[in-house]
């Protein structure tokens, strides 16, 4: 066995290198900070001024604050339609990029085999980062929804709920509360 000396102290070189293989063949590496900032939002401050309401069709939407409908607190959005679709949504700072993030979401439906999108959009060309089409049952309970996790390439996206229209002429609804948003940037 060699044997090292560095400024007056003795280094077993085998056992070094020894160390060092074996941190490497399992994966072990110097940790490196990631950070991850939670973007939330319960319809329970300034509702009015960050979310926005749109339709296609026959339908709409409004901000309720009866508390019965919501989830937690007193507020939530409502979306209905009969034709087209009718959407709430709002614009989500990312606070870092690149990296990766998923939105979660609570829907409560009304009517039979409600089909909802979670979208989130780049709002520079209006195209979808991600989608997530559900079916929900008529339950009258909030249910959750989330996407699939996707890569963050910019400083801020549109997320919003769609209803969409059952195409029997039917109304379909749903309450929306408690908006997570999870964004993760990788280590530095």
């Amino acid at each position: 066995m060699k044997m090292l000396f560095v400024g007056g102290k003795r280094f077993n070189l085998l056992a070094t290198f020894a160390v060092a293989v074996l941190t490497t063949s399992l994966g072990l590496t110097t940790a490196r900070a990631s950070f991850t900032s939670v973007t939330t939002d319960s319809f329970e401050v300034n509702a009015a001024s960050t979310w926005s309401f749109s339709h296609s069709g026959t339908g709409g939407g409004w901000l309720e604050s009866l508390g019965e409908y919501s989830r937690t607190g007193n507020w939530d959005a409502y979306i209905y339609t009969s034709s087209g679709w009718s959407s709430v949504g709002r614009t989500v700072n990312m606070g870092w990029y690149p990296g990766s993030a998923a939105v979660e979401i609570y829907l409560r439906p009304y009517g039979n085999n409600v089909k909802v999108n979670l979208e989130v959009i780049d709002p520079s060309n209006w195209t979808y980062i991600a989608l997530k089409t559900v079916t929900l049952a008529n339950s009258y309970t909030y249910q959750y929804v989330a996407t699939d996790w996707f890569t963050v390439n910019r400083p801020n996206v549109f997320v919003r709920v769609s209803v969409l229209a059952s195409g029997t002429g039917a109304s379909s609804g749903v309450d929306v509360d408690d908006l997570t948003v999870i964004n993760s940037a990788p280590p530095r």
